[in-house]
């Protein structure tokens, strides 16, 4: 017998959604456009048209169509494939009764072990019924091409069209000479971007450029390197960024330097992730300040031949303009970076409110860079380091380490397990509450340990059965602190850091 439908009339729309996710399969974010709408076919007819009835239920469109992961297809294939797409996402949009939508498509025309290529106009239907019909019921929209001209249609629209557009992803394999892509520049709404397209001024090689209406914009992300120009450029026209991610490939030749040396303040950016590649100095960050900024990554690429940044002391004058931005740091990231002991303690000691810290780096000597992070409550309180430090990954390479590095004493066990220990509450048990409470010193709760050690490495650096052995016992008492101690006799890539990609 048929449910009645009029026993839910009662209940609020929210819970009927969340009933129906419960239902959903484990793999449905794995399911592609070739079955049947999900919510058709794991539940009854009954529910089938309460659903129906729900329209927050129908908000999200996923259509991934000709995938790397997916085999190559036939002609007939591809034809029955984008007929199936186009009627589920006609249903999904007459069933959300004009709600706005998140809109998520993964078009290709490469084809995957072949050299067939599918027409870039083959998937216009697809988008005039996912977009083209209705722009404005847009409100966060995912865009992957693996050809750029695959989206002509959408970037034929009035700049205008766009208007409840929140969040907007950009991506291609293939990138273009076409023209800029300018149907987003007057989204009034828009304030959450990532992007691998090229950014005006165009100043490199021809690529696709997309313009955005920078100045609303809060988080940015730009996948593709640019020339450093280009982070002068989002300083100064994107005043309300709060997330900025971008990677920087090539120092900037003078004449392209921007006039004058006025200073421009990001005063809302919180969180800054740079990725530098054949980069020697800061000079592109000498005029840009940073008054709130709480967490910093910063990666250099380590592979061989690339230049990087100096840490020489005494530091250049804009390298301290940028350790000056640092002290409101909470986390702080460096993914390679050459630096010695003494810079990198200077750059700590600016950094008292750091609670998490991660570093790869060419310390050289690691011994004295330990000492100084072993809290003695004996010494000034003033002058300890990280004093709320309680996410501590450090990454080390021995085959950078030789024995110069070793000079003031050679890296030991013991002296890495006086640190972890001197910042956990095994030491406050047997010094009192005192030891820690007092000056609200914090404790240490996760720490990593990773050690890239080559199988014929030579000469010896540390003890490697001794440092497991104690890492084990270490985590079976109680000391609060979650310890892993790794090591890695093969690299994939050049960094074990890798950037990491914000999402929202």
């Amino acid at each position: 017998m048929p449910m009645r439908l009029d026993v839910f009339a009662d209940i609020p729309h929210e819970i009927i959604f969340e009933i129906f996710l419960q239902c959903l399969p484990n793999d449905a974010s794995s399911r592609g456009p070739q079955d049947a709408p999900i919510l058709l076919t794991h539940v009854c007819s009954s529910w089938r048209k309460l659903a129906s009835q729900v329209p927050e239920l129908w908000r999200n469109i996923l259509l991934r169509c000709n995938t790397e992961d997916q085999p190559a297809l036939t002609i007939s294939q591809a034809i029955a494939l984008k007929t199936k797409a186009v009627d589920q996402i006609a249903l999904w949009k007459y069933n959300s009764r004009g709600q706005l939508m998140d809109i998520s498509l993964e078009l290709r025309c490469l084809q995957n072990g072949t050299v067939d290529f599918i027409d870039e106009r083959f998937w216009d239907a697809i988008l005039e019924r996912a977009i083209l019909d209705k722009p404005e019921h847009v409100q966060n929209l995912s865009l992957k091409f693996d050809y750029c001209d695959i989206g002509t249609p959408i970037y034929a629209l009035p700049r205008t069209s766009f208007f409840n557009l929140e969040t907007l992803e950009f991506t291609q394999l293939l990138m273009t000479s076409s023209p800029t892509i300018t149907c987003f520049s007057k989204a009034s709404k828009l304030r959450r971007v990532v992007t691998d397209a090229g950014l005006p001024p165009r100043i490199s090689t021809p690529c696709t450029v997309i313009d955005l209406p920078w100045a609303q914009l809060t988080h940015l992300v730009l996948l593709a390197p640019q020339l450093s120009q280009t982070f002068h450029f989002v300083s100064t026209e994107c005043p309300k960024l709060q997330i900025l991610c971008m990677k920087l490939q090539q120092d900037v030749p003078a004449s392209f330097l921007p006039p004058g040396t006025e200073t421009t303040a990001l005063a809302h950016l919180r969180e800054l992730s740079l990725t530098l590649t054949n980069i020697e100095n800061l000079s592109f960050m000498s005029s840009i300040d940073f008054p709130r900024m709480t967490k910093l990554q910063f990666w250099t690429d380590a592979r061989y031949g690339y230049r990087s940044i100096k840490w020489d002391q005494p530091f250049l004058a804009h390298h301290n303009h940028f350790i000056d931005q640092l002290h409101l740091l909470h986390s702080l990231t460096l993914g390679h970076q050459n630096i010695g002991c003494d810079a990198l303690l200077g750059i700590l000691r600016e950094t008292p409110l750091l609670v998490e810290f991660i570093v790869e780096s060419e310390l050289g000597t690691l011994p004295r860079f330990l000492d100084a992070l072993t809290y003695n409550p004996e010494d000034d309180f003033n002058s300890l380091l990280l004093p709320k430090l309680e996410i501590f990954r450090l990454y080390i390479d021995i085959r950078r380490c030789t024995s110069t590095d070793m000079s003031e004493g050679p890296f030991t066990n013991a002296s890495f397990f006086d640190m972890i220990t001197s910042r956990s509450k095994l030491l406050n048990l047997s010094e009192g509450d005192a030891y820690h409470g007092l000056n609200h010193v914090a404790y240490l709760q996760d720490v990593l340990f990773h050690v890239f050690k080559p199988v014929f490495s030579s000469p010896q650096f540390l003890d490697h059965d001794d440092l497991a052995s104690r890492a084990r016992h270490f985590s079976e008492m109680d000391s609060g602190v979650s310890l892993h101690v790794r090591f890695s006799s093969r690299k994939q890539n050049s960094n074990w850091l890798r950037e990491e990609i914000p999402t929202w």
